[in-house]
Parts: C-alpha cells; sequence; structure tokens
C-alpha cells in the first residue's frame, strides 16, 4: 500500500547510460467494518454474557476488545465470522466496550457502545412532566422516563385506550406525547413495562382537561301580544368561548335546535300562537359541555269581545 519509485539505468557498449524513474500507488477500495450484532446488559456474577460481532473486510488482519480500556481479547479474524466475546466478570456500573480493527491494506475502523451490569434487576418508571390544561388549548405533552435492567417492550393508554408502543433503550429512553384535543374531564394515563427477564411493571396518573368558560343565556325580549297580530319575536344571546348549539321549547315542545355565535343576537317568531300563557325554555351547551338555562313565559291576549243578541 500507497506510493512507490521506479528507477532504471541503462548503460550500452558505447559506454552512454541512460536513467529514467517512474512512481507508482497501490491502494485499496475494501472498507473494513465492524457490525454489532448483540450486547446485552446482565446481572452481576452470572455466566455467558456475550458480545456478539463480526468484522468485513477484503483483507483481514487484526481485532482488539477492550472494556473501560482494559484488553479483554485480541486477535485475527475471518471476514464476516461471528465473533463471540465472553464479558463475564466485569464489575457491577455501566461500561464501555470497545472494539478496534485493522486489515492488511492498512485500514482501521472503531466501534464504542456501552452496556450496564446490574447487582439488582429492576424496572423504572418516572413521569417527568403532566400538566391539567385549558380545553382547546395546544401544546400539551406527557413526559415519561423508563429504563430497565432488560428492556423488552412498554406500552402507552389514556381512558384504556391504547396509544403507543413500542421497544425502548437498555440505558433508559425518554418518551414524549401530545395530550391535546380531550374533552373537559378526568383522564386517566396508564404505562406497562415488561423486561425480558419477565419482570413487569405499571404507572396510572391522571390529567384533567377544564374549561373557565360559562355558558350564559342573556333574554333581550320576550313580550306579551295580542292574538293574531305579527312581527313579535324572542330576542336573546348567549356567551360561551367554545359555543356549540341550543335548543327552544315552548310549551315543552322543541320548537329549534341550532349553532350560536358567542354574543351573537338570536331571533325567534312568536306569531301564531294561540290566546293564552306560554311557557319558554332555552338550553344551550358549549364544546366544553357546560350547560346554560333561561325561561320565560309570554301571554297571547285578546282585546275582542263577542256581542249577543
Amino acid at each position: 500500500m500507497g506510493d512507490h519509485d521506479v528507477y532504471i539505468e541503462a548503460k550500452g557498449l558505447d559506454g552512454k547510460e541512460g536513467f529514467a524513474s517512474a512512481t507508482f500507488t497501490v491502494y485499496s477500495t475494501s472498507e473494513t467494518l465492524i457490525t454489532l450484532h448483540s450486547i446485552d446488559n446482565f446481572l452481576f456474577n452470572s455466566t455467558g454474557n456475550y458480545v456478539n460481532f463480526s468484522i468485513s473486510s477484503d483483507f483481514p488482519e487484526w481485532y482488539t476488545v477492550k472494556v473501560d480500556g482494559v484488553l479483554l481479547e485480541e486477535g485475527p479474524y475471518i471476514s464476516d465470522a461471528i465473533i463471540l466475546c465472553l464479558l463475564d466478570g466485569v464489575s457491577s456500573g455501566l461500561h464501555t466496550l470497545s472494539i478496534w480493527a485493522n486489515s492488511t491494506d492498512k485500514k482501521e475502523t472503531y466501534l464504542n457502545v456501552q452496556f450496564s451490569v446490574f447487582s439488582n434487576s429492576f424496572i423504572e418508571i418516572e413521569i417527568r412532566a403532566l400538566d391539567n390544561y385549558e380545553f382547546k388549548t395546544l401544546g400539551n405533552i406527557v413526559r415519561f422516563f423508563i429504563n430497565s435492567s432488560f428492556p423488552e417492550i412498554y406500552e402507552f393508554y389514556i381512558d384504556q385506550v391504547k396509544i403507543n408502543s413500542g421497544v425502548y433503550n437498555h440505558s433508559g429512553q425518554e418518551f414524549n406525547f401530545s395530550i391535546d384535543g380531550y374533552q373537559v374531564g378526568e383522564h386517566n394515563i396508564s404505562i406497562y413495562v415488561n423486561s425480558t427477564d419477565g419482570k413487569e411493571a405499571y404507572c396510572k396518573t391522571s390529567f384533567t382537561v377544564y374549561s373557565l368558560s360559562s355558558t350564559i343565556i342573556n333574554i333581550e325580549e320576550l313580550l306579551d301580544f295580542e292574538f293574531q297580530t305579527t312581527g313579535h319575536f324572542l330576542i336573546f344571546n348567549i356567551s360561551s368561548l367554545y359555543p356549540d348549539y341550543y335548543t327552544i321549547l315552548i310549551d315543552g315542545i322543541e320548537v329549534k335546535r341550532t349553532a350560536y355565535v358567542s354574543g351573537a343576537l338570536n331571533y325567534y317568531s312568536l306569531d301564531g300562537y294561540e290566546v293564552g300563557l306560554h311557557s319558554l325554555s332555552i338550553w344551550a351547551i358549549g364544546e366544553d359541555g357546560k350547560v346554560g338555562m333561561a325561561s320565560g313565559e309570554f301571554n297571547v291576549y285578546s282585546n275582542s269581545f263577542s256581542i249577543s243578541m
């Protein structure tokens, strides 16, 4: 590998001499790559714990394996062959494993990875952020951290509906999930975690979606009127930060149901009702579930009289 010089000297019978020189390069297009197949956390004093890896190169030569800078194993390798290096006997704690390999074409490569040796098996679930929030606001999250000796899977639920699941990192992992869009009220969170040594853990908590809004109905006009006259209206408005719909009932019968705009005047004609006293009620709800009610009465009267002969 590298640049090489060639020098040629020639001499004729006539005593004349000639010289020539050139340079050529020997290069390699091969790559030396380390592939980590598996490394697991393990319990102190347990046995049969290995790091599993392979090295690929067109020109294999030598490799070393170190833990925290201390040599565990070295030797020649065969390209793409599985190498198992025993990790038993490493002390408790977080450790850095380093694999180095070279090849006869002078290529070198490194791989570093961390693993843990535990004195006892454990599963940890920590809620790091979860706040109550105002209805329809955005950017509300739950943030939690999961760690275990021998990670496998987690499952995340809100109100018994699975939101997400999957594997988690062996050195611990933090998760963030949006909790936007829930209705007013209390909502339950459940987190399930298990590990490859058969342990399970649960964490249950809750958050509340609240509303500072109120649904208020204000009757602006509700007047008595003469029988068979026209142009008589119920006039009212409804205020809510989260308007939805309202209903009008007259004498217990629903006569209208429709959406409303907060603060806008609403008109409903009262023409055509018979002589007498009539009860009226308005019921309204906001998207936040807050309900407002108002009621009143109007009298349809007659000034007419009959004359008998």
